[in-house]
């Protein structure tokens, strides 16, 4: 949970940087008092990590070794879908390289790997960024609900 009107903390602070609970709290002040009791039960010691959007990886692969899931397209948590793309990933992979694949034929078929999820991944990043932006910015183009479900699909019941 993190505000995003707050000003950028230190880009090059460490795992500990400490956050100040009473901006949080006063933060979410106008929202409903199941949010508001989140910070407020909070400790004192608030630790702040910053959400950094990164590109893919321009290679997942180099030789017969293969990248998969955040490790080869970083995914920032707005419509979560970070672990579902390393569960693609590793699926497209046993697909790919089945039980009896011989050594000299993994090299191309990471390739294929590669070629056969790149798409896939753009188009959930491009969601995930449009669904991330600051809701007071408003000039940002927002994600639909439309477009959400055409990334994530239909709800569990």
């Amino acid at each position: 949970m993190f505000p995003v009107r707050q000003p950028r903390i230190n880009e090059h602070a460490d795992w500990q940087a400490t956050g100040n609970k009473h901006a949080l709290i006063q933060v979410f002040s106008a929202f409903s008092a199941a949010v508001r009791a989140m910070p407020e039960s909070t400790g004192d010691d608030l630790k702040v990590w910053q959400l950094f959007d990164m590109e893919a990886l321009s290679f997942w692969h180099k030789g017969r070794a293969a990248l998969l899931g955040d490790a080869a397209h970083p995914f920032q948590p707005y419509i979560s879908q970070g672990g579902a793309m390393g569960v693609e990933d590793a699926v497209s992979l046993a697909t790919l390289l089945p039980n009896g694949t011989r050594p000299g034929d993994i090299p191309s078929r990471l390739t294929l790997y590669q070629k056969a999820r790149r798409e896939r991944v753009e188009y959930v990043f491009k969601y995930t960024r449009l669904n991330g932006v600051d809701e007071d910015d408003t000039s940002a183009r927002r994600m639909t609900g439309e477009s959400q479900f055409a990334v994530q699909g239909s709800p569990a019941c």
